[in-house]
């Protein structure tokens, strides 16, 4: 067999050289891939608890607004007179609430109670859990969001 020294060209060798260097970076890139996947998820998941967080708190300021309690899209209400509630609701993505756990995507836990020194400010604290199923202690992630409102008595 005759070989040419001067042919340009890869030997054999070189070539399972860069293919076992490449095969190796591939393996790893993949095996990172999960995780940023699990990281965009969780990001996602996070922004949707934000809205729905909101979408209570609206509901809320709307009932203030209009002075009519419950309020029109949860039926929360007030607590009484110095007094403090809580209040579970299951509500899906785009934060409508719904009866069913297997329906719900979130689970909110909404606490409301009177300032001390001011009697028509409210505390809202609201904790928005994912999945729903899940009890908030036990849940995949959560977001807390605390809030003053203001209430004309």
């Amino acid at each position: 067999m005759k070989t040419c020294k001067n042919q340009p060209g890869f030997s054999l060798t070189e070539i399972i050289i860069a293919m076992a260097i490449f095969s190796l970076a591939a393996v790893s890139l993949l095996g990172v891939l999960p995780v940023g996947l699990n990281g965009i998820r969780n990001a996602s998941r996070s922004s949707e608890a934000v809205n729905v967080a909101q979408a209570v708190f609206a509901d809320l300021q709307m009932a203030e607004e209009t002075g009519q309690w419950p309020s029109e899209r949860y039926g929360l209400e007030l607590p009484l007179q110095g007094g403090e509630s809580l209040s579970e609701l299951l509500l899906t993505v785009d934060g409508l609430p719904v009866q069913e756990v297997g329906e719900a995507s979130y689970r909110c836990e909404l606490l409301m109670r009177p300032r001390e020194n001011n009697a028509n400010t409210f505390h809202l604290h609201a904790k928005v859990s994912w999945p729903a199923p899940a009890k908030v202690e036990n849940s995949q992630g959560s977001i807390e969001i605390v809030n003053l409102m203001e209430v004309a008595l």
